[in-house]
C-alpha cells in the first residue's frame, strides 16, 4: 500500500476557520445552530442555520465565485501554504479535485428578469429576460472553483470536479486512487457548499418542517 500525508488544511466552518479552534469548540459542547440573521428570514419555515461568520477576503474572482466558492479558494490558500512550508510544491504532478454540494442558479439572480413575466410567455425579452447578462450562468458553472484554483495554484496534474451531496467524499475518492495509481504525487482536494439560499430554503422547509439545521461550510486538504 502506498504511503500518503496529509501536509497542509484549511477550512471555514460555522464553528470557525482554524481546525483546532473548531475542534475546541465542538469537544465543549459549543452549538452551531444560531437564528437565521444572514438573509431576511421571515417569509421562510426555517429560522435557524448554521452559518459562516465571516466574509471571504476580497478576491479578484468575487465576480467569477459566489460566497462559499470564495471561502474555498481562501481555505485552499491556507492549505497550500502549509504545503509549501513541508516542502510540497505545486505543478504538472499535482491532481486538483474539487466538489461543490449544490449546482443551481440562484434566484436573486435571475428574479429580476422573471418578475414582470406573463403566463403565456409572450414579451419575454422585453418584460425581464433582455436585463440578464449573456454571461450570468457562467458564474454557476460547477468548475469555476477548480478552474481559477489551478490557475492560481499552478497545479497541471489529473483533475476532476464533483457536484451533488456524495461531492465531497467522491473527490476525496478520486484523490486517494490517483495517489495510489501513481497518477499524482500530490493531490488538493477542495470541497464547499451552502443550504442558505432561498431556493433551498423553501424546499427544505417545504420537505422537513421546521426539525432541520442548513449550513454551510468549505474545507481543503
Amino acid at each position: 500500500m502506498t504511503a500518503a500525508a496529509i501536509v497542509g488544511v484549511g477550512w471555514r466552518t460555522p464553528l470557525g476557520r482554524d481546525v483546532a479552534d473548531a475542534v475546541d469548540r465542538l469537544l465543549a459542547g459549543d452549538v452551531a445552530a444560531a437564528p437565521l440573521t444572514r438573509i431576511p428570514a421571515a417569509s421562510y419555515q426555517l429560522r435557524r442555520a448554521a452559518v459562516v461568520a465571516d466574509e471571504p477576503a476580497r478576491s479578484k474572482h468575487a465576480r467569477f465565485l459566489r460566497r462559499m466558492a470564495l471561502h474555498a479558494i481562501d481555505a485552499a490558500g491556507e492549505a497550500l501554504t502549509a504545503a509549501a512550508a513541508a516542502g510540497v510544491a505545486t505543478g504538472p504532478r499535482v491532481g486538483l479535485y474539487a466538489a461543490v454540494g449544490g449546482l443551481r442558479a440562484h434566484w436573486d439572480d435571475i428574479m429580476a428578469a422573471l418578475a414582470r413575466q406573463r403566463d403565456d410567455g409572450a414579451d419575454a425579452w422585453a418584460l425581464g429576460l433582455g436585463a440578464i447578462h449573456p454571461f450570468w450562468m457562467l458564474r454557476h458553472l460547477s468548475n469555476n472553483a477548480h478552474a481559477l484554483l489551478a490557475a492560481d495554484s499552478g497545479a497541471r496534474g489529473d483533475g476532476a470536479t464533483f457536484g451533488g451531496a456524495s461531492a465531497g467524499a467522491q473527490a476525496l475518492a478520486a484523490a486517494i486512487r490517483a495517489l495510489a495509481a501513481g497518477a499524482v504525487e500530490a493531490a488538493i482536494v477542495v470541497a464547499y457548499d451552502s443550504l442558505l439560499e432561498p431556493e433551498t430554503l423553501v424546499e427544505l422547509g417545504a420537505r422537513e418542517g421546521d426539525d432541520v439545521v442548513p449550513g454551510e461550510a468549505a474545507a481543503t486538504v
